[in-house]
């Protein structure tokens, strides 16, 4: 696995906790140095695929939430990923992959989409959906992964269509957390990528609504807003991708 639990041992050199807007940073740094951000979206939405897998023991159907931005670039890769794996995988996004324009996200999309045709994947793609459309598709998956917002958020209420989206995925979460287990024998997980979409990565102040994950896959470094203690409730278990090495070379840009 690419991610590691916050109190392992990680087997990289100590990840410090970096603000929001240094993070921006040391991504441009890396970037430069010739890791690309496309290749950074590759390694941190096979470590979000990683972590779906680990938490569930075979393969099944899973929903995957992407937003227009990077943090559904992850989402993107995601879905590729466990489709490429056999995983039956859902995707939903509020505009077509063609119609994105964020980068590396744009480039993402086409590819999981070319991938998915090329080799006749298990990935479906939702564009727009309606509630009803969302609920029936969330209320058959297993696992769904919560990559709508990334660290760039901040404020106390989610825009439209993304509110619905977080309410409806807590609620599958919910319900069937509460559910016995002769009532529905496969538990429901919830994972994020980099942070739970309504929570401010920076202050770890939570909006309405805000994703009620069971694990939180961070990337590179961690952000404050995730260590703070009353985060944990949102976060859930914390993990973290560091996707490159040795981090420390980069600090003259960050003093920029």
């Amino acid at each position: 696995m690419i991610g590691e639990d916050i109190e392992k041992d990680s087997g990289f050199e100590h990840r410090p906790v970096f603000d929001v807007a240094n993070v921006a940073k040391l991504e441009q740094a890396i970037a430069a140095d010739g890791t690309s951000l496309a290749e950074l979206m590759e390694r941190a939405g096979n470590a979000i695929a990683d972590e779906v897998q680990a938490q569930l023991s075979c393969p099944a159907p899973v929903v995957v939430l992407c937003g227009s931005g990077n943090n559904g670039g992850d989402g993107w890769v995601c879905a590729r990923a466990l489709a490429q794996a056999g995983w039956p995988v859902t995707l939903v996004t509020p505009r077509p992959a063609e119609a994105l324009t964020a980068e590396p996200a744009h480039s993402a999309a086409l590819k999981a989409l070319a991938a998915a045709q090329t080799n006749q994947l298990p990935l479906t793609v939702l564009v727009a959906p309606n509630a009803e459309q969302l609920e029936l598709e969330l209320n058959e998956a297993h696992c769904i992964v919560d990559a709508i917002l990334g660290t760039g958020f901040s404020g106390t209420e989610v825009r439209e269509p993304y509110a619905t989206w977080i309410s409806l995925a807590n609620q599958r979460h919910e319900s069937a957390s509460s559910r016995k287990p002769a009532e529905d024998a496969g538990a429901v997980c919830l994972v994020a990528a980099d942070v739970p979409s309504g929570m401010s990565a920076q202050t770890g102040l939570a909006a309405q609504p805000c994703i009620h994950a069971d694990a939180t896959v961070t990337m590179i470094v961690y952000k404050p807003g995730l260590m703070k203690s009353e985060s944990a409730r949102w976060t859930g278990s914390m993990k973290l991708a560091p996707l490159v090495n040795g981090i420390g070379r980069y600090s003259d840009a960050l003093k920029h």
